[in-house]
């Protein structure tokens, strides 16, 4: 019977040295995986906020759009307006020249010669 229970001590040791060392297995692999959820959880936030930034610039992407496109419409028309002012000046210009000083008299100051068709053909000069 004694040799019955070294028997039994040594595989009861032996077992219990194997269950221990799993046992140490298994808590380095929990740890290892809790730290991977951890890791996981940590990329999973910074992606939410890349995410995050991500959409503030497309915003304010669309926004400096928006305002490009506005400018770019009130530079045309600022343009446009500058076209007709100067189509104005230059009329003004145009009647400027024309304009006859010496009021109901024949003889125009200064005197313009035109076609049938309002084109001027000559301006004689005193």
């Amino acid at each position: 019977m004694e040799w019955f229970n070294v028997i039994f001590g040594v595989v009861t040791t032996l077992i219990g040295l194997i269950g221990g060392g799993i046992g140490i297995f298994f808590w380095r692999e929990n740890k290892a995986l809790k730290q991977k959820q951890v890791e996981k959880a940590a990329i999973e936030n910074e992606l939410q906020q890349a995410e995050a930034w991500k959409d503030l610039f497309k915003q304010e992407h669309e926004k400096c759009e928006r305002k490009s496109a506005e400018k770019r419409q009130l530079y045309a028309e600022r343009d446009k307006l500058k076209e007709e002012i100067n189509a104005c000046h230059f009329r003004v210009q145009q009647l400027t020249w024309y304009h006859c000083t010496v009021n109901g008299c024949m003889k125009r100051k200064p005197p313009h010669k035109f076609d049938t068709n309002g084109t001027e053909l000559s301006a004689d000069e005193e």
